[in-house]
């Protein structure tokens, strides 16, 4: 849809999200810790936007997490273990 901008950590008060799907835009900037709080998130698409960062470590503790979509952004290397 060619939405720019960042991600506000407002978007952690949706608790009642189950999925997200902002990808194929123009978001860029690092993804706020807040999103950890969205706990019925089951499907999770940004790809192809310009975050930045590494990717949160906080995705791998998201209970319902089915699918998480990353690809084509702009994420430096993290090791998960």
């Amino acid at each position: 849809m060619g939405v720019t901008g960042t991600i506000p950590p407002h978007l952690g008060n949706l608790s009642f999200l189950t999925l997200l799907n902002i990808g194929n835009n123009r978001f860029h900037g690092h993804l706020p810790n807040e999103l950890a709080l969205l706990r019925r998130l089951k499907v999770v698409n940004l790809g192809v936007n310009n975050f930045s960062g590494e990717v949160p470590l906080w995705f791998g503790i998201l209970p319902k997490l089915q699918l998480l979509l990353l690809f084509n952004n702009s994420f430096s290397e993290n090791y998960w273990t």
